[in-house]
């Protein structure tokens, strides 16, 4: 802590360029993977797995990530059923045709065609009423996908289209973790000017707690970019950025400013009475790195360390969080006990500046020893029985985290996204208006030669009768020593 008094005491303005000039850097460099990481379905899966080693098989043998990727739903006044002249099979037919002349339209498990009713004639991909039916389509990537799904009812007007699938789930849950960050963001910062002028009873002091989260924030996502071309990261990692960001600035700030200008207020030499200020600002932020800096330190350690265990976990959406947990404190902690006591010994008394009156009367309250009030009752509570309230706020806590026991973990669907989102009302009509959810088969992938087609059937058949879906499996071979 003495060297890094003696830093902002010697070299504040150099400690600002540097400050600054890293700032332009990572907004410059770092800004920009807000919009480069993406979400996607392998961020939910461990590369150890049957599950994923099954889909790797498969997208070698197909050149496909998944094995259908777009949903439509497709709803008709007529049944589906009623026969080969049924209307609502032409309108099928007419909506497959135009999927297939999208660009980037791949077969789907290697047929001719997209996977429909009509092509088909298995009754699964028709809703129990007949009036609905699924069609499910493969593009060579989900950006085609989208387009896809924005081209095609363009090209049939009047048909009654629904899009979903996971090339369009991930890329909605991708737009919604960037709009949900900016969108917090604009809600957050004038939030917390509000609550850091009431804390701090001044314009410029409420504006040091936001200066230090801008700067964490723009700083972790340029070592967020450098981690990115090592190890890919998620989309969900920038989320925690910005809270933990924000909550770390705010709370690392309030403990650094509070006790800085508390120092600039007192005498040591007076009997620690309010003097109206007789301490320089280089005496005040060492004695402040001193005292508070130790606890902004070993705070940002222990954050650091916690978010730092998520890295042990193979999914991809929990130790990208880890990673950017791990580098949002760090950097925090670096900031409020770097550049903040910069800030803070060019400011000096400053530091007060621009508030009203009657905010300065009440700092000045409030910098005074006080034998009275709640909080000192309080404090000399606690520290009379400190085990009666160690047990007492240990019970507390636990008793508030109990919902954690009944906490289940999901697979990533639709059901992330909010009900307004057209790929969910796909998701939840196949779940309540058909017998089986076709979009998302169980896959077996199955390494053997062309000519162990009997003994795969077989196998196929003890699947069948193992699940109780009898009838519903189907064996296809996908070339390269695979069955699907």
């Amino acid at each position: 802590m003495s060297r890094l008094a003696t830093l902002a005491q010697l070299h504040p303005r150099r400690v600002l360029l540097g400050a600054a000039a890293i700032f332009v850097i990572a907004v410059v460099l770092g800004g920009p993977i807000v919009d480069q990481l993406h979400a996607s379905l392998s961020d939910f899966e461990d590369p150890a797995s049957q599950n994923y080693h099954a889909l790797q098989h498969l997208q070698r043998a197909t050149g496909a990530q998944d094995e259908a990727g777009l949903d439509v739903l497709l709803k008709t006044s007529t049944d589906a059923r009623s026969g080969s002249e049924s209307p609502a099979l032409a309108e099928e037919e007419h909506v497959v045709t135009a999927l297939e002349h999208q660009r980037g339209f791949r077969n789907f498990n290697l047929s001719e065609h997209a996977y429909s009713f009509a092509s088909t004639g298995y009754s699964e991909l028709l809703s129990n009423n007949g009036h609905e039916s699924l069609i499910l389509a493969n593009f060579a990537t989900p950006e085609l996908s989208k387009r896809a799904a924005e081209r095609v009812p363009r090209e049939l007007p009047g048909y009654h289209l629904s899009f979903g699938g996971l090339d369009l789930v991930f890329d909605d849950l991708t737009t919604s973790s960037r709009t949900d960050l900016v969108r917090a963001e604009l809600i957050a910062f004038p939030l917390l000017l509000l609550l850091c002028l009431w804390v701090f009873r001044g314009v410029i002091a409420a504006l040091l707690p936001l200066l230090v989260a801008v700067l964490t924030i723009f700083t972790t996502f340029l070592c967020m970019r450098i981690v990115d071309h090592f190890v890919t990261l998620s989309v969900f990692s920038l989320n925690l950025v910005s809270a933990v960001g924000l909550g770390l600035a705010i709370d690392y700030s309030l403990f650094v400013v509070s006790r800085f200008r508390e120092e600039l207020a007192f005498d040591t030499s007076a009997g620690n009475r309010w003097l109206g200020g007789s301490l320089d600002s280089a005496l005040a932020i060492r004695r402040t790195l001193h005292t508070t800096g130790r606890t902004v330190l070993w705070s940002s350690v222990t954050v650091a360390a916690v978010m730092a265990s998520l890295i042990i976990f193979p999914l991809r959406f929990l130790y990208s969080m880890g990673i950017a947990g791990l580098l949002t404190a760090l950097i925090a902690g670096t900031v409020s006990l770097v550049v903040l006591p910069a800030i803070l010994v060019l400011l000096g008394r400053r530091v007060n500046a621009l508030a009203p009156g009657w905010m300065q009367r009440s700092r000045r309250r409030a910098a005074r020893a006080e034998a009275s009030g709640f909080w000192f009752v309080l404090a000399r509570s606690v520290m009379r029985r400190p085990a009666v309230f160690a047990a007492v706020s240990a019970g507390f806590l636990l008793a508030c985290g109990t919902p954690v026991l009944s906490l289940g973990a999901t697979p990533a669907s639709a059901s992330l996204l909010p009900s307004s989102a057209q790929p969910r009302h796909v998701e939840e009509a196949l779940l309540n208006n058909f017998t089986y959810n076709t979009a998302q088969p169980t896959v077996t992938v199955i390494k053997a030669p062309e000519s162990s087609e009997a003994a795969v059937v077989h196998y196929g058949d003890e699947l069948e009768r193992a699940s109780g879906e009898v009838g519903q499996g189907h064996l296809l071979w996908l070339e390269h020593s695979t069955w699907l």
